[in-house]
């Protein structure tokens, strides 16, 4: 329902009419619906949010409010306070014809501009104990992890080398011996490891997407924390698409960087370096655009004040297009001649041949895969992806509470450093699950690493999304399509995003890992 009002600073206004109405029997239903649920709206006045009930009931009979008093506080020439009161309360059973009204009230007030956003945040909520707790324990977790995995992988990856040592001492005694590291586990795949995966244009183009998205959240929470964007409404939406544009150029700096590393161990790829920038340019945005005028188009369709208008969804395109796509090929070409996009994987190289255009080592790299013998039950590729995601999910859980319960609840979130918090725990207990498990696959002699690591990463989006499950079905009200539609639309673009950072900090951490225990083990 559309409120046509007028009001204008420092001049009340007495009881105005907006206008007079007789409901059909579906509008009479509909409030009663609304009535019973408790449905409330919620309005802007220079930027200060305001809220009040549709209705209420009245010795159990629904009762509409027909008037909306407007109270605002002004200090100088600013607005500082703004308050909204729902009245005169009617029976919708027995009226016909309701008039609605509305009041306005101006009165001076002392409250500092700077400090009119005080009263709408929530510090009961949001620093809680339990805040504090969860934060504390996340960090107890992490550093424990982060020992663990040392400890581990130390000690174990000591005797190896010690044993290769020995290995390598014995064939220098005995130059015959042909079979001087022909043991078993992860040091039998030294020829196979740096194998170019299935699919290299799409996980190159996830990669370099990832990276660009985690930059993007890097610096929107740094934003958020210099400029308090919750004071301005529709501010972080604006920083968000803005900073996403910009960092375009990311997205395809590091997709041709890894797509060109991958060229020079698989040279028949290297024609395909203008489909990878296409894919990284299109594939994520597009399906974020895509997600979101079709969610638009249901806004339109139940007239909805959260429809974006067709101008705007003009501008996004224009932007999109015009400018986050160009700034893709600006980075692709940077990228595939930068030093990153040129260097060779590490570990397990031999020099680059005289034709070759760089000075890199390229790794050497077996014409026939190696067969993949058969694994124990954990360190199966089925078992380690889905598990993958469990830890770093119970490393963002509480914080997820408090995100979801400020969007679905229409709280203000404020405490971006928590969040920050949380966004530096998820990331490093990603990298320590992802290194224990790109162990676990070498060691069983399985090659097919990173698109595993990728994928153990960006497992954990799934449980974001069962938790989402939970989250609407216990923690709100919401029924109907339209809120279903505008739940789980959003949803998916949050997984979507989580997904994707995961995936590439995941990936990125075991393809360090990997580099540096091949390196230790050159081959001639």
């Amino acid at each position: 329902y559309k409120m046509h009002m007028s009001i204008h600073y420092g001049k009340e206004a007495p009881v105005t009419a907006i206008c007079t109405m007789k409901p059909t029997e579906a509008d009479i239903a509909r409030w009663k619906l609304m009535i019973e649920q408790q449905y409330w709206y919620q309005l802007y006045a220079d930027d200060l949010p305001m809220w009040a009930t549709f209705g209420k009931m009245i010795n159990g009979v629904p009762h509409i409010h027909t008037q909306q008093k407007f109270s605002f506080g002004m200090n100088g020439n600013q607005i500082v306070q703004a308050n909204l009161i729902a009245a005169e309360p009617v029976d919708i059973t027995t009226e016909k014809s309701f008039s609605f009204t509305y009041t306005v009230d101006f009165v001076k007030s002392e409250l500092p501009f700077a400090k009119r956003f005080e009263r709408y945040l929530d510090n009961t909520f949001f620093e809680h104990r339990i805040h504090w707790l969860s934060v504390s324990n996340s960090f107890m977790m992490v550093f424990v992890l982060v020992l663990i995995v040392f400890a581990i992988l130390h000690r174990t990856l000591r005797d190896d080398f010690a044993k290769i040592n020995e290995q390598r001492a014995t064939r220098t005694q005995n130059k015959d011996d042909e079979d001087w590291l022909e043991d078993h586990g992860w040091k039998q795949l030294s020829n196979d490891v740096f194998r170019v995966p299935q699919s290299p244009v799409l996980l190159c183009a996830l990669i370099g997407t990832g990276s660009q998205l985690a930059i993007l959240i890097v610096a929107m929470t740094v934003i958020s924390i210099v400029s308090v964007v919750h004071t301005s409404h529709g501010s972080f939406a604006t920083y968000a698409v803005l900073t996403y544009i910009v960092t375009s150029y990311a997205a395809g700096f590091f997709s041709a960087s890894q797509f060109s590393r991958y060229a020079l161990i698989g040279p028949t790829i290297s024609s395909q370096w203008i489909k990878c920038m296409f894919v990284t340019a299109m594939l994520y945005p597009g399906t974020i655009v895509l997600l979101g005028f079709l969610l638009n188009f249901v806004a339109i369709a139940y007239d909805s004040a959260q429809a974006i208008p067709f101008g705007g969804m003009l501008v996004l395109l224009f932007l999109w297009l015009c400018v986050a796509v160009p700034l893709v090929v600006m980075g692709t070409v940077v990228g595939r001649h930068s030093k990153l996009g040129g260097g060779g994987s590490g570990g397990g190289s031999a020099p680059a041949s005289a034709g070759a255009s760089r000075n890199v080592d390229i790794p050497r790299v077996n014409q026939i895969p190696r067969m993949i013998p058969a694994k124990r039950w954990f360190a199966s590729r089925s078992l380690l992806i889905p598990f993958g995601g469990v830890l770093p999910f119970a490393s963002i859980f509480v914080e997820l509470f408090f995100v979801f319960t400020s969007f679905w609840n229409y709280k203000v979130y404020y405490v971006y450093g928590f969040l920050l918090l949380a966004v530096v725990i998820f990331v490093i207990v990603i990298a320590c699950v992802s290194v224990v498990s790109t162990y676990l696959l070498l060691n069983a002699e399985d090659h097919r690493w990173p698109w595993t690591s990728f994928w153990i990463g960006a497992s954990s989006s799934m449980y974001v999304f069962l938790y989402s499950i939970y989250y609407y079905n216990m923690k709100t009200h919401m029924t109907g399509f339209f809120m279903f539609s505008f739940y789980f639309t959003y949803t998916v673009m949050m997984c979507l995003t989580a997904g994707l950072i995961a995936g590439t900090v995941s990936f990125m951490a075991a393809n360090k890992f990997v580099q540096v225990i091949y390196r230790r083990i050159k081959i001639d």
